[in-house]
């Protein structure tokens, strides 16, 4: 298989799994806004037919995408265009059957675009041999970067480390600087635990679709998700609406363990998704 060949196959692919994906969708699935920040399926849809519009028209072909041209106002899109932001993606209108229609337009004139011949028209040789005086700057950004990423993780966990197995509520107002979603009410803790120790946590959870705790390690990484590291408000059991959790290293024979995979530290989060309040979590540590 030439280059050729695999632009055209792996645009025939992309187009094939579009259609299947979404082949059965009806108006009202496609509409639905869910929850949180993630965006209706017709803005999706339109969004990735607009973008492959406009990125082979405008950016390969130099041309004028079909939205603007040849399909103006045929797109079944309010107002198509080849970025999806939030206030978009609730404003724009979409009618499947004319955006299917429009879908098919841009796939053809992919395809197309692809039935071309490839040919390297100026050489620009190897690149300039390295030279070694570069090699101090470069080493010591890449340093640098290690560094910083490291030292922001550890000044975000530091307070939590000053008051261990205890959880805080997140500021809502930083929690949305940093790109949280608004719809999530979080708070986090720092855990430690001897060999032998465990710790409990308590909360009644309040009204709300959705609800979990999980374990990660001091870098916010989840831990082995093969192992029970989280429960959600399907999978843990309640006693009288309020959810127990033990923290251990070994099962302690209850049903809402947490296993903490090996690790004698690390962190623990607990969100609650469209809820009014939370209820800040309780623990105590058991030796």
């Amino acid at each position: 298989m030439n280059s050729q060949d695999a632009l055209l196959v792996g645009a025939r692919w992309a187009h094939d799994l579009l259609n299947m994906v979404t082949a059965d969708l009806t108006p009202e699935q496609a509409a639905w806004t869910p929850p949180g920040i993630a965006n209706p399926i017709n803005a999706q849809f339109a969004h990735a037919i607009c973008a492959e519009d406009a990125v082979v028209q405008l950016l390969l072909k130099g041309s004028a995408p079909l939205y603007a041209t040849t399909w103006a106002g045929r797109t079944g899109v309010s107002d198509p265009q080849w970025s999806a932001t939030y206030d978009w993606a609730r404003s724009v209108t979409i009618e499947l059957p004319g955006l299917r229609q429009y879908a098919a337009a841009v796939a053809a004139a992919t395809e197309q675009f692809t039935d071309l011949t490839i040919e390297c028209v100026e050489s620009m040789g190897p690149p300039p041999v390295l030279d070694p005086r570069g090699l101090p700057d470069r080493l010591a950004t890449a340093a640098l970067f290690a560094v910083g990423a490291s030292q922001w993780f550890c000044d975000w966990v530091s307070p939590w480390m000053q008051r261990p197995n205890s959880f805080e509520l997140a500021d809502p107002d930083e929690q949305r600087r940093m790109g949280g979603d608004p719809n999530i009410l979080a708070q986090s803790g720092y855990w430690t635990l001897e060999p032998g120790e465990s710790l409990e946590v308590y909360f009644e959870p309040p009204p709300c679709t959705y609800w979990n705790i999980q374990l990660a390690n001091v870098w916010a990484e989840s831990l082995d998700t093969r192992r029970q590291v989280w429960l959600n408000n399907t999978t843990a059991a309640l006693d009288a609406g309020v959810a127990r959790f033990v923290i251990a290293h070994e099962d302690p024979g209850v049903a809402n363990w947490l296993d903490t995979s090996g690790h004698r530290h690390g962190l623990m989060h607990i969100r609650f998704v469209e809820s009014d309040s939370q209820p800040l979590a309780t623990t105590r540590l058991l030796t």
